[in-house]
């Protein structure tokens, strides 16, 4: 018997329980039979990503369990995160793309390889693919769609000297003939000696004010992937809203 989160009986009301649920919802196949293998069976050893091949392989009724086992929707999460961060980026790229088509999100994808360098952003970062499309969307929308975090707002974007950080590094990316990981870190690194601050005073507020979140990918690989336009454009729209205190809000999420 499987159970639920509370011990009783999985059920409807602990969420998905058929298989096409899981899938519709994001899950890879083998996450599936790879999760529900383990549910009463175990190979002898501290392994829980395995190939069919291999449990086929190791599989013994002498390690069955009789006792009843606990869906952990945690853990079946973790698990299909692993199998999104062994998967080659070209197979990723139709349910990545079909995620964020079904969020209405599209119309922003500007080409196929384009696309890719999102899902290799991100690739250590989703564990599912509807929760690809919620992380990545600020790529996908025009500068004014961007939601931001209120926690995100309070802790860097309204602190004393993040506008003088956001007015002079949208005037430094602007002025790089060449829009890469290496001007963009010179850049912003001059900006924090200008300011006579740590880096972080500098590169915070940069990555708020182009994402909407304070946790977000690696700044300078986001930034190239978002492009110099705008990148610019977004930071000099959020230096403009923290004038006029006129953040559109989203509500608190975990950005893992």
């Amino acid at each position: 018997m499987i159970l639920g989160p509370d011990g009783t009986r999985l059920s409807k009301r602990h969420g998905a329980v058929k298989v096409t649920d899981f899938l519709d919802a994001g899950y890879f196949p083998h996450t599936v039979i790879n999760y529900i293998a383990l549910l009463g069976w175990s190979p002898g050893d501290d392994r829980e990503i395995m190939t069919m091949d291999e449990m086929v392989k190791l599989f013994t009724l002498k390690r069955v369990r009789s006792t009843a086992a606990m869906f952990d929707y945690e853990k079946f999460s973790w698990m299909n995160g692993e199998y999104v961060r062994r998967t080659p980026i070209k197979e990723l790229h139709e349910p990545c793309l079909k995620a964020v088509q079904e969020k209405g999100l599209g119309d922003g994808i500007r080409s196929d390889e384009w696309f890719d360098k999102v899902i290799e952003l991100y690739q250590e970062r989703f564990r599912t693919f509807p929760e690809f499309a919620d992380k990545t969307y600020y790529f996908f929308v025009d500068d004014e769609r961007v939601l931001f975090l209120p926690k995100a707002v309070k802790k860097v974007l309204k602190k004393d000297g993040a506008d003088e950080a956001l007015k002079l590094s949208a005037d430094a990316l602007e002025q790089l003939d060449t829009f890469d990981e290496e001007n963009i870190e010179k850049a912003l690194r001059g900006v924090a000696e200008r300011m006579e601050k740590g880096f972080g005073k500098v590169a915070q507020p940069v990555r708020v004010a182009v994402t909407g979140t304070n946790q977000s990918a690696e700044l300078f690989a986001t930034l190239i992937v978002l492009g110099q336009e705008r990148a610019v454009n977004r930071i000099r729209r959020a230096l403009e809203l923290r004038e006029r205190d006129a953040f559109p809000m989203v509500e608190e999420q975990s950005d893992g």
